[in-house]
């Protein structure tokens, strides 16, 4: 982004321009850096300069990389790497990152409006990259016919327009271009996935594509098996009357909703049954549907470990074993699918069929008394609950119902997550709460 189309900006939008936007700064990520801000200098006029600049370099960057690509005649300048390898290596940064910027240089040889406009500064790097992905499926012909289309409304860019609206534009036009070929060989199902991946705190994040109509399909599903929105100014109150923290409540964002939803729905096919009730066929009544799918998990023990045999925790996962955190175990282990796996010098030689300590005796009578998760304020209902070892096991408490309760799956991760102390009268089952502040709460079965 050149100087005057900073200038023009900060001047359209009413900042303060400052007087010197080169002003160099220690780098941010040193361990005692702060920004060199002057006093009559505008912060926000700064940080629009500091942008623009990024901008800039973003597309010198990518100029560079092209020039290596059309001149460098081996790898000797580096060391034999390719050259995003070699980038990523000597910068720091991810393969993501690097293949990003190598594939927008190579889309935007063949968009010279797209490049020209970057390179001047009426685009930025965030819009580029938006256009970039939008001809992620179009031919090479297709992408220059997209910039031909796109020379017209970059040639009149306001500096002051939505920066959204150019990033719309090429889509759309992307996708009629699409369709004017021939949209049926475009099967979204081809391109069909379902992608997980957990990070390093007892979590996941996943994401899919499919058909809109099989997307459609997910999503009511979701919706009919989530919770009902809470109505406005709705408040809960526990078997005392006091109201009880959001704090302890279960989420009520409409896609926290959704997530537990789906995770309902997955739980209740694993378990063998559709949500809701379930029909006993040899009394014709309503039944209780079976218990939710469990938390799959491997104790592995080596008996040839020096130190003695050592028992490993492993979550059971498509692509092998993940990490667990000691809060993410702690839960997992109160109503778990257990196996054990015994190895000499890594080579297995037993394993155990999958059994828990909690039997389904034990859970028909939690559903039976509890009739629902025992949180104050929430009102899951049991189909959608996990048994709670409130002395936890590995303290030595016993798996009976004295010592057990109903607890939703967002109920009873806020728990665990959050040390919140719980006491059960033995002959009422009242459910007393204590928060770390000395307030407490109480529920009693519905």
């Amino acid at each position: 982004m050149t100087d005057q189309v900073v200038e023009e900006r900060v001047e359209a939008l009413g900042w303060l321009q400052p007087d010197d936007i080169h002003t160099p700064g220690p780098h941010p990520a040193g361990p005692d850096a702060t920004p060199v801000v002057r006093h009559d200098v505008s912060t926000v006029g700064r940080l629009v300069a500091l942008l623009g600049e990024a901008d800039r370099i973003i597309a010198e960057v990518i100029g560079l990389i092209r020039h290596h690509r059309h001149h460098a005649r081996d790898r000797q300048d580096t060391g034999g790497l390719r050259l995003d390898r070699f980038l990523a290596l000597a910068t720091g940064r991810t393969g993501t990152d690097i293949g990003r910027l190598m594939r927008a240089e190579r889309t935007l040889t063949r968009m010279p409006a797209v490049d020209a406009a970057f390179a001047d500064g009426r685009l930025s790097w965030s819009q580029v990259h938006q256009i970039v992905g939008a001809t992620r499926d179009l031919t090479a012909a297709q992408t220059t016919e997209l910039d031909d289309d796109l020379a017209g409304p970059l040639a009149t860019t306001d500096p002051t327009a939505d920066p959204d609206a150019i990033v719309r534009t090429a889509r759309d036009w992307a996708t009629q271009i699409l369709h004017s070929v021939d949209a049926e060989r475009f099967d979204p199902a081809d391109r069909a996935f379902l992608r997980v991946e957990p990070d390093l705190f007892g979590g996941a994040a996943f994401s899919g594509y499919d058909r809109i109509e099989a997307v459609m399909t997910i999503l009511e599903a979701a919706e009919a098996a989530a919770d009902r929105p809470s109505p406005p100014g709705e408040v809960r109150t526990d078997a005392d009357g006091q109201e009880v923290p959001a704090e302890l409540l279960p989420a009520t964002a409409r896609q926290a909703q959704l997530a537990e939803g789906l995770r309902r729905i997955a739980a209740s096919y694993l378990a063998g049954a559709t949500p809701g009730t379930t029909t006993d066929t040899t009394t014709g009544t309503d039944a209780l549907p079976p218990r939710p799918a469990r938390p799959s998990v491997s104790v592995v023990i080596d008996t040839t470990d020096p130190h003695g045999p050592i028992g490993r925790l492993l979550a059971r996962w498509h692509g092998g074993p993940i990490p667990l955190t000691r809060l993410t175990t702690e839960r997992m282990l109160c109503d778990p699918a257990l196996s054990t796996v015994i190895v000499d010098d890594g080579r297995p030689v037993a394993i155990s069929d999958h059994t828990g300590p909690i039997t389904a005796r034990h859970y028909r009578t939690l559903r039976a008394v509890d009739r629902g998760c025992r949180m104050p304020g929430c009102h899951a209902p049991a189909q959608h609950t996990d048994a709670h070892h409130i002395i936890p096991r590995e303290q030595g408490g016993p798996t009976s119902t004295d010592n057990m309760l109903l607890l939703c799956r967002s109920c009873h991760t806020t728990l665990h997550d959050h040390h919140i102390g719980l006491e059960m009268h033995r002959h009422t089952r009242a459910v007393t709460i204590t928060l770390h502040d000395g307030r407490t709460f109480t529920s009693t079965p519905t």
